[in-house]
């Protein structure tokens, strides 16, 4: 053993477990010899292994400076600083292993990851195919390519690599969840629904993700009552009921205090819902307020740089466990914690099945229940929901007068133009809605609406309308009676902002039976009014209350025959149309769906109601 090598003793030292032991060799060695690369690389392993990626950089960068062309050294360097969130210079690391030697596929799929970390999407998916090419059966790379042709909507070529990656590891939760979301962004949502089954019931149902997945879809789908999708929410819940360390909130409540409000969301960013919740942040009262948002997003972009500059604490949760986060939101003291995202991407349902905070809500992201028993409440409006509705909740009602929501429109939303019926000399009608929301029932109503208008077009437009949804939908216009030249099917958006294709809508056609939000404040602040069908669950009803609060009430049909009728009625008008057109943003931006001060203090009432509620329930045993 005398003349054993350090090195050799102190690698068996590390592989057995004994870090210090070995360290206290490594450091010996460097030492005797500073230069020694792989003393400095096992050195920056151990850094690793102990958490310290940025000491590991300091000792893999060195010995890669002795050894630049020895690959493995090279991808322990670019692993270290993947760890640290530098994707750029990893890529740049792991472009060198690949030039010392291309042949390895585990080096191209890090590298592809790398790239797709810094954005280059483009190099991520070519460096995929090479994993692909150097490893015919590597489920991973076929499973994150489809991932990068999701991002980039080319929703074709997704499904075909999920499918690959369902023939590798057929049981995977991840790939068929995956596969199942992009059959459901094109509008084949009964083949979602059966993959989404498949996968919670591959999971056991324990697998909240791929759970969430599945009770999205399904308010999607005209198949399912509103009973029956409230059921499947209740199931959800049970599952969920009782894991974690739940907490009993025992200590005395004082009823009128100032309230810690903490908003959980992975949308702070541009998405939708920022659009309703910045002017809620933006207005609250801080003195009777202290206004927390907890973010679940890698995601940071101008809206996001623009909430962080409000007068609030900020907390970032992505990535950090539901322990983690429950002992961040317990330590913050919350008093009401705010859910807003239901069971759509990102959500934190498991983490509020632990009971973080006294009082939980649920609000604006989900139409529907989120089945927990744990979250106290739910809040609406009496369109969305009367009380005959109530049943349909794990949680209790609560109602903001007139509207449930507050919208802030976009600051470089163009002006308005000119009806395009006095142009064009027929009727332009309009959707922007997501794929998923055009089943059936809706495609069925719109013909009706063309074949009673025969002079009348259609737009529908988005980006993931592939060849394949395309044909789809044609085929379906030819079936009921109308010809497909009627049709505008566009998939690229204009470069000058998707808000300018209202420039060529003369009417919003809405959906069912989920019925668009978002898109029916958009279309209204573009001039553009809005046909809706008034539907049987909060879903459908979305559209219903934003008309109704703007002054519109005559656009929400009861019945489709309604439907049909408020369509032919404003055809017909084209003057009235075209005044309409002139001061619908006026009529909006008057109205209480746009005045955040006011809308805010109505939902802090909400939100004090549902705290004296907490207080009244623990008072009285």
């Amino acid at each position: 053993m005398e003349n054993a090598d350090p090195l050799m003793i102190a690698v068996k030292l590390h592989r057995q477990g004994d870090l210090d032991g070995a360290e206290n060799i490594y450091r010996a060695v460097l030492e005797v010899r500073p230069d020694n690369p792989d003393a400095l690389r096992l050195m920056g392993l151990i850094a690793r292994q102990r958490g310290d990626n940025n000491a590991a950089i300091g000792f893999l960068k060195k010995a890669c400076a002795f050894q630049p062309l020895n690959a493995g050294f090279l991808v322990d360097y670019a692993d270290a600083l993947y760890a640290e969130n530098r994707f750029d210079e990893s890529a740049a690391v792991y472009e060198r292993a690949l030039t010392a030697e291309p042949g390895k596929a585990p080096t191209w799929y890090k590298s592809a990851s790398a790239n797709r970390g810094a954005g280059n999407c483009k190099a991520a998916m070519a460096h995929l195919l090479k994993a692909i090419e150097c490893d015919p059966d590597f489920f991973d790379a076929y499973y994150n390519l489809g991932n990068c042709l999701r991002e980039i909507n080319a929703i074709d070529e997704a499904l075909a690599s999920f499918s690959e990656a369902k023939k590798l590891q057929p049981l995977s939760v991840p790939a068929l969840s995956n596969y199942a979301e992009a059959l459901q962004v094109i509008g084949r949502v009964d083949e979602a629904m059966e993959c989404f089954r498949k996968a919670v019931s591959i999971a056991k149902e324990r697998n909240a993700p791929a759970y969430s997945n599945l009770l999205l879809c399904m308010n999607y789908d005209l198949k399912y009552s509103p009973e029956e999708i409230y059921a499947e929410h209740a199931r959800f819940g049970t599952l969920l009921s009782g894991i974690g360390r739940r907490q009993s909130f025992t200590g005395a409540m004082d009823p009128m205090p100032t309230l810690r409000l903490g908003y959980v969301s992975p949308d702070f960013c541009d998405h939708p819902v920022s659009r309703f919740i910045e002017p809620i942040l933006m207005n609250h009262d801080r003195a009777g307020f202290e206004v927390y948002c907890y973010y679940g997003n890698a995601r940071v972009d101008e809206v996001t740089r623009c909430l962080r500059l409000l007068p609030i604490s900020w907390r970032n949760i992505h990535g950090v466990s539901d322990e983690d986060a429950l002992t961040m939101i317990r330590d913050d003291r919350i008093d009401i914690l705010v859910d807003l995202a239901g069971h759509t991407a990102g959500n934190r349902l498991p983490l509020f099945a632990q009971k973080p905070s006294p009082v939980q809500v649920s609000y604006c992201g989900y139409p529907n229940t989120t089945g927990l028993a744990e979250m106290d409440y739910y809040i609406t409006d009496a369109c969305l929901d009367s009380e005959k509705d109530a049943p349909l909740y794990t949680e209790k009602l609560l109602r903001v007068p007139d509207c449930f929501c507050c919208y802030m429109p976009p600051q470089n939303a163009p002006d308005i133009k000119d009806l395009p019926a006095l142009t064009n000399r027929h009727i332009s009608f309009g959707s922007l809605h997501p794929l998923t929301r055009l089943n059936v029932g809706v495609l069925n109503l719109w013909s009706a609406v063309l074949l009673a208008i025969p002079t009348a077009r259609l737009l529908i437009v988005r980006d993931t309308l592939t060849n394949e949804a395309k044909k789809r939908l044609s085929t379906h216009f030819e079936r009921q009676g109308v010809d497909p030249l009627r049709i505008d099917l566009l998939r690229e958006l204009p470069a000058q902002g998707y808000l300018t294709l209202f420039h060529g809508i003369d009417i919003t056609l809405d959906t069912h039976p989920w019925s668009g939000h978002t898109a029916a404040c958009e279309s209204l602040w573009m001039g553009v009014p809005v046909i809706t069908l008034c539907g049987n669950r909060h879903a459908g009803r979305m559209a219903s209350t934003i008309l109704r609060s703007v002054g519109l009430p005559e656009w929400v049909a009861r019945t489709e025959e309604d439907y049909c009728a408020i369509a032919v009625k404003a055809a017909v008008d084209i003057e009235k149309l075209r005044a309409l057109r002139k001061n619908l943003r006026n009529k909006m931006a008057g109205s209480i769906v746009c005045d955040g001060a006011a809308f805010t203090r109505k939902l802090e009432a909400v939100f004090r109601k549902a705290w004296q509620q907490r207080c009244s329930a623990q008072q009285n045993g």
